[in-house]
């Protein structure tokens, strides 16, 4: 696993990073796809230096990508950011620091109307897991997804089906916390062979266990860890 990550993150890595010469490349942004290409690599090295063990370095990647983000005046790369770097304040268990972050991604998206990169309301459910309000935190997770899926937007969806699956199994609710579990590798597993193909076909999802959560069930009396 760790070569791969390795393969994965060489155009994110610091070599791969050092191509990126600001005054020629700033325009990159307008030219492929919206997003600055020196933000992306420090952003997703953030994120595959954590998986890779090295989470100073992922901080500091981070902070670079905001800190470059704001010197381009970028609002789609700085709003990117700072999801990335709320996510990455979940991975160290920093709540208040998630905070900051995912307001500051709001206030982008509202000023320049760009649409979310992630539903903030996750990742404040996120960080209220740390926080101890855990079936409020469980409920709010199960509405936001719910909402999320009814729209259409699946972006990082395995990922803040997994913080549902936490915030259910610190409830108590381990079938729910299994079921969304499975959920997340169901829908990781389509995107993987929607990648390897070059069609498909249409297919038709429920609102899956976001929605049943989202529907107000009481946490268990019984039975599981609160």
């Amino acid at each position: 696993m760790g070569d791969e990550l390795e393969e994965l993150l060489s155009p994110c890595s610091p070599g791969g990073r050092r191509l990126y010469d600001f005054e020629p490349h700033r325009s990159h942004a307008f030219l492929y796809g919206g997003h600055d290409p020196g933000v992306c690599a420090h952003l997703n090295g953030a994120w595959f230096e954590w998986l890779l063990g090295y989470p100073d370095k992922a901080l500091t990647s981070v902070d670079y990508g905001v800190r470059l983000g704001e010197r381009l005046a970028d609002p789609l790369g700085l709003h990117q950011a700072f999801f990335y770097g709320a996510v990455l304040h979940l991975f160290w268990r920093e709540p208040e620091m998630v905070l900051p972050y995912v307001r500051g991604g709001e206030v982008i998206a509202t000023e320049q109307r760009v649409a979310l990169y992630m539903e903030p309301e996750i990742l404040r459910s996120g960080a209220i897991l740390d926080q101890a309000a855990v079936w409020q935190a469980a409920a709010s997770l199960g509405e936001s997804l719910a909402e999320r899926q009814a729209i259409g937007r699946r972006l990082h969806g395995p990922y803040q089906l997994a913080l549902l699956s936490e915030g259910l199994a610190r409830a108590g609710d381990r079938d729910g916390a299994v079921a969304a579990l499975a959920e997340a590798g169901a829908m990781r597993s389509n995107i993987a062979s929607r990648t390897k193909m070059s069609t498909t076909s249409p297919r038709r999802r429920s609102a899956g266990v976001a929605g049943k959560v989202s529907q107000g069930s009481e946490p268990p009396r019984s039975g599981g860890r609160a």
